[in-house]
């Protein structure tokens, strides 16, 4: 018996050894950290499953890993995933946040939330915004959250939002501005990531949110901004965006923003964006697209920004290029949609804009091809516009291009025409 007995205590003392390097490995774990036998104890960071849905105040309080963290692990309590895509799209309001967020995994934490809880108001509204914000800008790193945000399906959540909650402006707002955002991109990926946009019934839900809510500016801004990147392009897919666009209603509902928001500048160099796009194309579909523009009382809408916006150079560069694509066409209908330009004061805005903006080449450029637009033709009112348009000091707003940017080509080019058109 004795060697039994012998046994047993050395067993009963090996488990209490054991227990006592649990119990300190626990504390560990639980505490801030520290060394322990010349190794660091792990330490645990963010949520894990068996945790209680941390409070609103707290989560408010995270950094961005332990925001993602929570996400994940309470992904099912839309309260607690409302205030970490909350979290995370305030923390992404700082350029530097933005990539540690989409390297922690936030990206797809917050399209995971958006699909969980789908006629949840407020965790489509603030996943909306913190995807639109990890997605924000234009350079390489930026463009890689843009695709990565497209592989995760946020194009197809953010959508899906619009739909299920068109009455909701918040979400109508973030929705827009993130599709804004992950559509942008001249490459080849973010034409893809346009495509997918519409084919997931983009272009729709933004036209919707725009006539569900028209007198929220901001609405109206972030929903421009969406149509401006989604109907970019004019290859055949990109055209085929914009008669999308014209066939849900974009150009009217564009015009009527436009018009009910005259004093925010941001609606009206959006909206300007918008007609620039949607009016292009040479095709009967392009012609028809600028007379319903016309129509909708676009080319007022338009010169009605730029005298309102005299000093801001988006509107009255945006404004120009509106008036280019809607007023161009010799035909019947487009003399005498260059025609109802002069009548609207377009002339006389456009010089106002170079006279205004000198140093801005986009100002220049545009100025000059709007005045030949409206200018050309051969018949007695083309002539009188011509007049007109000497009479407004064109000609040295010309000259005044051409001396103020002499390595610019562009400038170089649409100023000599205008100079020949109206000398």
């Amino acid at each position: 018996m004795a060697p039994l007995q012998t046994e047993v205590a050395e067993l009963r003392t090996e488990n209490s050894q054991l227990r006592s390097r649990m119990a300190a490995l626990e504390a560990g774990e639980a505490g801030e950290g520290g060394e322990e036998g010349g190794r660091r104890v792990r330490q645990r960071v963010g949520a894990a499953p068996h945790d209680a849905p941390p409070s609103d105040a707290a989560v408010q309080a995270m950094d961005v890993a332990a925001a993602v963290a929570t996400l994940r692990v309470h992904v099912s309590v839309s309260r607690v995933a409302a205030a970490a895509c909350k979290r995370l799209a305030n923390l992404c309001m700082e350029d530097q946040n933005e990539q540690l967020a989409a390297e922690a995994g936030a990206i797809e934490a917050i399209v995971a939330a958006m699909q969980a809880h789908p006629q949840e108001a407020e965790v489509q509204e603030e996943g909306c915004g913190a995807l639109r914000n990890v997605c924000c800008g234009t350079d390489a790193a930026r463009l890689a959250r843009k695709q990565r945000a497209a592989a995760a399906g946020a194009i197809q959540a953010v959508v899906a939002a619009l739909q299920a909650h068109p009455q909701v402006a918040g979400v109508q707002e973030d929705g827009c501005g993130a599709l804004a955002n992950v559509c942008s991109g001249d490459d080849d990926a973010g034409r893809a990531r346009r495509q997918r946009a519409a084919d997931a019934g983009a272009i729709e839900a933004v036209v919707a949110a725009l006539q569900a809510h028209p007198q929220v500016a901001i609405v109206q801004q972030q929903g421009c901004a969406a149509l401006v990147n989604v109907c970019s392009g004019t290859d055949a897919t990109g055209l085929a965006r914009i008669q999308r666009a014209a066939e849900a209603g974009a150009i009217e509902v564009v015009v009527a923003a436009l018009q009910a928001h005259p004093q925010e500048a941001e609606v009206q160099a959006e909206g300007c964006r918008v007609l620039r796009n949607v009016c292009c194309g040479t095709d009967a579909a392009g012609r028809a697209r600028r007379q319903r523009a016309a129509d909708a009382g676009a080319i007022e809408a338009v010169v009605a920004a730029m005298q309102a916006h005299p000093q801001v150079a988006g509107v009255e560069q945006q404004g120009c290029v509106a008036l280019v694509n809607v007023c161009s066409g010799m035909d019947g209908a487009g003399l005498a949609r260059k025609q109802r330009a002069a009548v609207a004061g377009a002339i006389e805005a456009a010089v106002a804009a170079m006279q205004a903006h000198r140093q801005v080449a986009g100002v220049q450029e545009m100025g000059c091809r709007a005045l030949t637009n409206v200018c050309c033709g051969t018949d007695a009112a083309a002539r009188a516009r011509r007049q007109r348009a000497v009479t407004a000091h064109a000609p040295e707003a010309a000259t005044a291009a051409l001396q103020a940017h002499p390595e610019n080509a562009a400038v170089q080019e649409q100023g000599q025409r205008l100079r020949d058109l109206l000398v």
